[in-house]
C-alpha cells in the first residue's frame, strides 16, 4: 500500500546513446486489477493480465520514473533492467502518486507482478459502508482457504490515519492560531474604531446638527474601518509571500503561489472587519445632537 511502513527499493537503468543511465526507485508489487480498484489512471500502455501477474515477465511505471529514465519518452515496449530482476519490458504508465509521505517531490516508481509472496493485502472497492464488509471479506477469505489468515482488517479512512496524522496535528494548529489570529484582529479594530468614535462624538453632533442623515454617519464609521482593514489586509499579503512556502511544505495540498486562499482570506477578513464596525456605526448613530455638542 501506498504510504504504508513497509518500503522497497532497487535500482533501474537504460541504456541510451550517450550511455547507461541508472536511477534509485521504490518498488510496490502489485496483482491485476489493482490500478482499477486504486484509482490510478493509466497514460499509457495497460495492467497486467491475470498470468502477467502471477510471475515475472513486465513491468509498469510511474510518470516519475517514465521523466527520467525516457526523457518524457514512451516506454511502453521498451526494456528496462530492474535490480536482480534483469530486463523486463514496459507494458504501461500511471500516473505519479504519493508512496513514502503527502510532502514529498514525485518520487520514480516501478510496479512488478506480486508473484508468490508469504504475505499480501488485499484491497477491496465497495460501494456501501466500507466497515460493513470487513467482516464478509474475513469469511469470503475464509472460505477460500481456511489456512489463510486475514489479519489487520481496515478501511481506507483507518489505515490513512497515521499517514496523515502529522498533516491533520498541523492543520488543527495553524487553524487554531489563525482564529485566534482573527479574534484578535477583530478585537483589535473594534476597540480603535469605538475609541475613535468616542474621540469624535462631538464632531458627530455638529454635522448632525448641520443636517447630517444617520446614515451619514453610519458611512463615516464604516469607512474609517474599512480604511484600516483593506490597510492590515495589504500589508498581510505582502508579509503572506515572504512565509507562504514555508506553509506550503507543512501542509498537503497548499501551493506557495495560491490566489484562491489569498483572495478569499482578504475578502473574508474585509467582511468580519466591516461586521466588527457595526457596533460602534450603531452607537454613533444613536447620538443626540444636542448631547453631543455639549460634550468634552
Amino acid at each position: 500500500m501506498p504510504l504504508s511502513a513497509a518500503r522497497e527499493m532497487t535500482s533501474a537503468s537504460v541504456d541510451g546513446q550517450s550511455g547507461k543511465r541508472t536511477i534509485s526507485v521504490d518498488v510496490l508489487r502489485v496483482g491485476t486489477g489493482y490500478f482499477q480498484t486504486m484509482g490510478i489512471p493509466f497514460s499509457r500502455g495497460r495492467d497486467f493480465t491475470p498470468a502477467e501477474s502471477r510471475k515475472p515477465g513486465v513491468v509498469i511505471v510511474n510518470e516519475a520514473m517514465a521523466r527520467q529514465l525516457w526523457a518524457g519518452g514512451d516506454p511502453v515496449g521498451r526494456s528496462v533492467n530492474i535490480g536482480d530482476w534483469g530486463e523486463r519490458p514496459v507494458i504501461g504508465v500511471v500516473k505519479t502518486g504519493k508512496y513514502r509521505s503527502l510532502g514529498e517531490d514525485p518520487l520514480p516508481l516501478v510496479y512488478l507482478p506480486i508473484e508468490s509472496m508469504p504475505r499480501a493485502t488485499l484491497v477491496v472497492r465497495t460501494m456501501s459502508e466500507p466497515s460493513s464488509v470487513l467482516e464478509p471479506i474475513r469469511k469470503s477469505i475464509r472460505e477460500v482457504d481456511p489456512n489463510l489468515a486475514a489479519t489487520d482488517l481496515e478501511t481506507l479512512q483507518q489505515f490513512m490515519s497515521l499517514p496523515l496524522f502529522p498533516a491533520r496535528v498541523t492543520g488543527i494548529l495553524l487553524g487554531t492560531f489563525g482564529v485566534l489570529a482573527l479574534v484578535l484582529a477583530v478585537g483589535g479594530l473594534y476597540g480603535v474604531i469605538a475609541y475613535t468614535m468616542s474621540q469624535r462624538t462631538h464632531e458627530i453632533g455638529l454635522r448632525m446638527a448641520l443636517g447630517a442623515q444617520r446614515r451619514d454617519v453610519v458611512k463615516l464609521v464604516l469607512r474609517h474601518g474599512l480604511a484600516l482593514a483593506v490597510t492590515g489586509v495589504a500589508i498581510g499579503i505582502v508579509a503572506a509571500f515572504g512565509v507562504m512556502r514555508v506553509l506550503s511544505s507543512l501542509l498537503y495540498g497548499i501551493r506557495a503561489d495560491d490566489p484562491e486562499t489569498l483572495i478569499g482570506v482578504a475578502i473574508a477578513l474585509v467582511a468580519i472587519a466591516l461586521l466588527a464596525c457595526y457596533l460602534p456605526a450603531k452607537r454613533a448613530m444613536a447620538v443626540d445632537p444636542m448631547v453631543a455638542l455639549r460634550y468634552e
